[in-house]
């Protein structure tokens, strides 16, 4: 959890921004955070501008209104590490674009934004975020509990599963969680018949390779003592089978990997992970190394 240096929060200043920062103070906790920059982000200041300067008489201009508004809710609801340096700032411009920016220039080691209930305007922006941003993305959905008592790691065993193992035993380690949920959601491949088993063995032969595989994969990581759990779930929708396992096994945090495009572009979300940004319920992390796509987000933030 040392990675966790300087954190960025996003915030809209509506009524999800109490639980995202009680939730980064929990995780500043957890990972003696040094920084923690509250972002809001926004728009048509320059009009707001214009008309205080042709109302002088209005006080308080609209920049500082905000910020002072930001900063008494920061100072309500963070609890964080005694040590971390807290900072809140108010920028204009797109929001997508300036998030993105204070990201790549402050360096950020993990962004924590809110989500809706539903595919809102901040459920976008979160998708657009963590498709984009050169680091971990936390998801909190709206009112979602802040503790850490459970944690489920999704896994198809790839490269690209190997950050959300890590990071799920670092979140667990920080956390004092003993045990780790691995989850595996396998399908029955849609040619099965033309080997002569009929679907229920072939089923079973695919949970024996993912049984086989898992062992494979687990030994590549210190488990500090963790014990993981593994649950395999038969599913051909992916995303829908991590939904319920997390419900299932009453899952505070989700980890799961993006998945990478090339290893010259940027690591991309996959279908999966995307579906989740929208719709998890509870928390999720998603999980990529710092630096993935830095060079193509310096291209976008700088054409």
């Amino acid at each position: 959890m040392r990675r966790y240096k300087k954190i960025l929060l996003g915030l809209g200043l509506d009524g999800q921004d109490e639980t995202i920062i009680r939730y980064a103070g929990m995780v500043s906790q957890m990972a003696h955070t040094e920084t923690i920059y509250f972002l809001h982000v926004a728009v048509g200041l320059d009009v707001l501008g214009e008309i205080y300067t042709q109302y002088p008489e209005l006080r308080d201009p609209p920049d500082r209104m905000i910020r002072e508004h930001l900063e008494d809710t920061v100072r309500e609801s963070f609890r964080g590490f005694s040590e971390t340096e807290t900072f809140c700032e108010v920028v204009e411009g797109k929001i997508p674009d300036e998030l993105l920016r204070a990201i790549r220039m402050k360096d950020i080691d993990l962004v924590i934004l809110g989500r809706g209930s539903r595919e809102n305007s901040r459920g976008r922006l979160a998708k657009r975020i963590a498709r984009k941003a050169p680091c971990p993305v936390l998801i909190v959905p709206g009112n979602s509990a802040v503790q850490l008592n459970k944690l489920l790691v999704a896994t198809d065993f790839s490269e690209y599963s190997a950050p959300a193992m890590e990071m799920g035993i670092a979140f667990a380690c920080a956390a004092g969680i003993p045990e780790i949920l691995c989850l595996h959601v396998y399908q029955v491949p849609l040619g099965y018949f033309k080997t002569g088993k009929n679907q229920e063995e072939f089923a079973g032969i695919m949970l024996n390779n993912a049984r086989e595989s898992f062992q494979r994969f687990i030994r590549r990581f210190d488990l500090k003592g963790l014990n993981v759990r593994e649950e395999y779930v038969l599913e051909n929708d992916v995303a829908k089978a991590i939904r319920e396992a997390a419900a299932r096994n009453a899952t505070d945090l989700i980890v799961v990997g993006s998945r990478g495009k090339s290893a010259s572009a940027a690591v991309l979300l996959g279908s999966v992970t995307e579906d989740l940004v929208s719709s998890t319920p509870v928390p999720m992390l998603d999980a990529k190394p710092k630096g993935a796509g830095v060079g193509l987000l310096d291209a976008l933030l700088n054409p």
